[in-house]
């Protein structure tokens, strides 16, 4: 529930600062942060081995913490040692030279993460989800409400330089706060060459998997500038926004879970399919929606400066469509202890991405953005069929879980497109006053098809909210290892509670 709660925060929270600084700042400052994110993302995905290895151990000494401990913080100087070696060469390529200093000074955040990655491990490995959220949230708050501040006193892009900061400063202590556990004065070698294996693997991964997800920001950077990348990164952020918060979800809480019955095909199956089931309900509805409500949502939320970017942001929708249903291959891959097996996919997606991004821009950024949507799809698929051979799976099943979300979509369409052009051609309704009516009448039509359908999959969501809601209900956790998806699911756990811990929230 928490870290529903916290993702949800923070979402909704990001879209009010975005806003905000949208009308404050030009597309050209959006545009020099998304390159100077781009590299931080790359370099930073070094502290993943971190907390997951932390996590995915059974047992860990506070020996082995402890030099986990100042591995990470030693990583944070040396991930910013690198970031700032190489900022020269990153604005040179980018033909930008703001990006040097802002390169500089946002790397500072690896040195300040640096001495919050085992505790922040330690909360998720412990399920303390409750204390992530506030954590969390509070960083967000922080960030935002200092970034707008800045923004309106003048500060330009480094509104969102300092505001980035603020947040690493607010979540480390924060993490120190409510997390008890306290580093020893110790380091050995030993334990970090015996920890260092699934960690590396980890790390190579996130790596590798950053390049694959987001080559396209450097390269649209350098052939088409940076006014054209700040459309191009807002639009990509905003069709991934529910995959990116779903899969912080998911991760958190289906990756610990996933590794308690990594040795249990059959119950990792189900788990594995109600998730993408559940994903899929979510995420489907609100990019088909976004897509067709782009002129209005736009408009309301960046204002008529930003219109550039309405085409970019529904040819998009579909790349965060297909890359929704793929959020927890990371929590079944690593559960399983195959890191390396997502290390080596990403590694063949890489040249794939690039030749199909390097054709895509002879069309301009129109072309950049199908050829990602068109890549997402045929990568999709491909890489499902490893993660299904991994737990037996079948494509069949698999297809199927994607039933409900993919009938409420259609159902939907089937009412807000013939009902937005007769909008837009009889009535003269403001953007706000038509998006609001749209939203509205969109998600009516996706659950009453879901209803009129009787799509079980829809009552069991609505006894998970219930589930979430209450203080001695189930949670997320239950219903993804296994958990029984009839109507009894919530009596037969509350007859459970006190037993198995793994399913209670």
């Amino acid at each position: 529930m928490w870290t529903g709660i916290s993702q949800f925060s923070r979402q909704a929270l990001q879209l009010v600062v975005i806003a905000v600084l949208a009308r404050l700042l030009l597309p050209e400052d959006f545009g020099v942060i998304a390159i100077a994110v781009f590299f931080m993302g790359l370099v930073g995905r070094v502290r993943l081995g971190f907390s997951f290895t932390v996590i995915q151990r059974t047992e860990i000494s506070q020996s082995q913490l402890s030099t986990l401990f100042w591995s990470g913080a030693g990583a944070g100087v040396i991930m910013w040692v690198i970031s700032a070696a190489a900022s020269p060469l990153i604005a040179a390529f980018v033909g930008n030279d703001l990006v040097r200093p802002i390169l500089f000074v946002l790397s500072t955040g690896f040195i300040i993460n640096g001495f919050g990655l085992v505790q922040q491990g330690m909360l998720s490995r412990n399920l303390e989800f409750k204390k992530l959220a506030m954590v969390e949230i509070g960083g967000a708050v922080a960030a935002g409400a200092f970034s707008i501040w800045l923004a309106y006193a003048g500060f330009g892009v480094w509104s969102l330089v300092w505001g980035d900061l603020l947040s690493s400063l607010i979540v480390v202590a924060l993490l120190w706060k409510v997390c008890p556990w306290r580093p020893w004065l110790h380091f050995s070698f030993k334990s970090l060459r015996a920890l260092s294996g699934f960690g590396s693997a980890v790390v190579a991964n996130g790596v590798v998997n950053h390049l694959g997800m987001e080559l396209d920001k450097p390269l649209v950077g350098r052939l088409l500038g940076s006014g054209t990348l700040g459309l191009f990164s807002q639009a990509s952020r905003l069709t991934q926004f529910p995959r990116l918060n779903l899969a912080q979800v998911v991760l958190q809480v289906t990756f610990p879970a996933f590794s308690r019955i990594q040795d249990d095909d059959d119950r990792l199956r189900r788990g594995y399919l109600k998730s993408v089931a559940y994903i899929s309900m979510v995420t489907f509805p609100l990019l088909v929606g976004m897509g067709i409500v782009a002129p209005e949502f736009v408009r309301v939320m960046y204002g008529t400066k930003w219109t550039d970017m309405i085409v970019l942001l529904q040819l998009l929708c579909l790349a965060g469509i297909v890359s929704s249903v793929g959020t927890t291959v990371g929590s079944v891959a690593f559960a399983k202890g195959r890191a390396d097996l997502l290390l080596k996919l990403n590694l063949l997606k890489i040249p794939l991405f690039v030749a199909a991004l390097l054709i895509g821009g002879r069309y301009g950024i129109v072309g950049v953005a199908t050829a990602v949507s068109v890549f997402s799809v045929g990568w999709t698929l491909f890489t499902q069929v490893f993660i299904n051979r991994l737990i037996r799976l079948r494509m069949v099943d698999w297809l199927g879980s994607l039933y409900p979300a993919t009938l409420g979509s259609v159902g939907m369409v089937a009412v807000l497109l013939p009902l937005r052009w007769m909008a837009v051609r009889f009535l003269s309704l403001p953007d706000s006053a038509l998006l609001i009516s749209l939203v509205g009448v969109g998600a009516a039509a996706y659950f009453l098809t879901l209803w009129i359908a009787r799509i079980k999959e829809l009552d069991e969501m609505r006894q998970l909210a219930g589930d979430l809601l209450s203080p001695y209900g189930a949670t997320l956790r239950h219903r993804v290892t296994g958990g029984p998806a009839s109507p009894s699911a919530v009596e037969e756990h509350h007859q459970q509670r006190g037993g198995d811990d793994q399913h209670q929230g």
